[in-house]
């Protein structure tokens, strides 16, 4: 097995921040978490379950689209695995608050992604701090 921990994030794009939270809000009594305005785009968190992933509603995702992100406690050996069942030319590793992620495609074009969340939740603290100059506060 891979050893995947379990799901951090569902990773949903959307068209507007504002009016997805407000839909999750209504629709699943979602709980805000945070909502950040940086390089060119938006992503905002809510959390639809107790013991679930959070779901991250992002602007520059495509629309529609959901990418899930598992945890795993070690990313270059779930990388090297992945590597050998021919997914070398499929991912890419990219920094993110929590820790690195890896994304690659399954052979039908899915997205998966692995994180190893060195920080986890790491933006619920970030968006606290009143000094945070990307932290959006002003929305619904």
């Amino acid at each position: 097995m891979l050893g995947l921990g379990p799901p951090a994030y569902l990773y949903v794009g959307v068209d507007d921040i504002a009016r997805a939270r407000d839909f999750y809000e209504r629709a699943f009594g979602a709980e805000f978490l945070w909502h950040f305005r940086r390089f060119g785009t938006e992503v905002a968190a809510v959390r639809v379950s107790d013991d679930g992933p959070l779901v991250l509603l992002a602007a520059h995702r495509p629309v529609p689209s959901c990418l899930p992100i598992w945890t795993v406690a070690d990313l270059d050996a779930a990388v090297a695995r992945l590597a050998t069942a021919g997914f070398a030319d499929r991912g890419e590793t990219a920094g993110t608050p929590d820790g690195p992620v890896h994304v690659v495609r399954d052979p039908d074009g899915n997205e998966l992604g692995l994180l190893r969340q060195d920080v986890p939740n790491a933006l619920i603290a970030r968006y606290a701090d009143p000094d945070n100059e990307f932290a959006v506060h002003n929305d619904p």
